[in-house]
C-alpha cells in the first residue's frame, strides 16, 4: 500500500481528499513534463540547420576572450561548438513541436499530454517609471546631510 492512500482515523476526510487530489494532479502532471521533455530529446536532429558562420565567428571570438581558452587552438572548441549546434536543434525542436501541439492538439502523440497553460502575461505599465509618494526632499536631504558624515569632502577623500 502506497503512502498517499494512508488516511489517518483523526484525519478529516475531506483534506484527505483534497491532499490526494493534489498529490494526483501532481504526479499526471510530472508524468506528463516527462513525457514532454522525452518527445523532445529523442526528435530527430539531422535535417535541423546548424547555427551560420556568423555565430560560429561571434562564439569563437567570444571563447577567445577567456584566460582558460586564449591563445590555444581551434580543437579546443569542437566540442564546445557540437554542444551549441545539438542545444540549437533541439531549442528548434521544441519549437516546433509546440507550435503543432497547439495547432493539431488532437492528431499527436501530445494529445494525452496534461500540461499546465501558459501563465498570463503580467501587465505592463504605460510609463517605465516608479511612483513615489508625496514628500517633502528638501526637509528629508537636510536631515540626511545632518545625520551622515558622508557628505563631507574629508570623508569622501579619505574613502
Amino acid at each position: 500500500m502506497f503512502r498517499i492512500f494512508l488516511l489517518f482515523d483523526e484525519e478529516d476526510p475531506r483534506l484527505f481528499a483534497k491532499r490526494f487530489k493534489k498529490a494526483s494532479e501532481s504526479r499526471a502532471y510530472a508524468d506528463s513534463l516527462i513525457r514532454y521533455n522525452y518527445y523532445i530529446e529523442n526528435m530527430p536532429t539531422h535535417q535541423i540547420p546548424e547555427i551560420d558562420n556568423d555565430q560560429i565567428n561571434r562564439i569563437l571570438s567570444l571563447t577567445q576572450n577567456t584566460k582558460a581558452l586564449r591563445g590555444k587552438s581551434s580543437s579546443d572548441t569542437t566540442t564546445l561548438l557540437s554542444e551549441v549546434n545539438f542545444d540549437f536543434a533541439k531549442s528548434l525542436n521544441k519549437i516546433i513541436f509546440d507550435k503543432h501541439m497547439k495547432d493539431k492538439n488532437s492528431e499527436l502523440i501530445s494529445s494525452s499530454l496534461k500540461l499546465p497553460a501558459d501563465p498570463s502575461p503580467k501587465e505592463k505599465p504605460y510609463f517605465g517609471l516608479i511612483s513615489i509618494p508625496p514628500h517633502n526632499f528638501p526637509e528629508q536631504f537636510s536631515q540626511f546631510c545632518f545625520n551622515t558624515l558622508l557628505s563631507k569632502d574629508e570623508v569622501i577623500k579619505v574613502m
